[in-house]
């Protein structure tokens, strides 16, 4: 039987974040982890350090937390059809009831269709590059 490698404390390897992605139940793409791990893993070790991780954790839980505020627009704290309806027409978008709810489908993890709650939003554009309203529509 072969010896496992040492387990690095402080260190997330990318099949550790593939694991704890899974365990979340995070919706990813291996080009979106990719790229997670390139953005985070500045000395190109192919591992994440705590360090790395946190700074990337509070730029991001900002940039969602200003995103869904932009996508709440009667600040109730979940995005509904009617949020996704206004903010899609002030862009320039008419969507009709299935696109928004196709929209709201992707990241109502609870699938009551009562919206989507900030934990929701921030599980769903964890990986996802950008956190302007505009990406909810392409």
């Amino acid at each position: 039987m072969l010896a496992s490698a040492p387990i690095a404390v402080g260190y997330v390897s990318r099949a550790e974040a593939r694991q704890g992605l899974a365990d979340l139940k995070v919706p990813y793409t291996s080009s979106q982890l990719d790229a997670f791990v390139r953005g985070l893993d500045h000395d190109n070790d192919d591992v994440i350090t705590r360090a790395q991780f946190v700074s990337f954790v509070l730029v991001r839980q900002e940039a969602m937390l200003n995103a869904f505020k932009r996508l709440d627009t009667n600040a109730d704290g979940k995005i509904t059809r009617k949020d996704l309806k206004v903010v899609a027409g002030r862009l320039g978008y008419q969507l009709s009831a299935v696109e928004l709810d196709r929209v709201l489908a992707v990241a109502d993890s609870t699938g009551g269709g009562e919206g989507i709650s900030f934990e929701e939003f921030a599980a769903h554009l964890l990986l996802v590059g950008d956190s302007h309203p505009e990406g909810a529509f392409e």
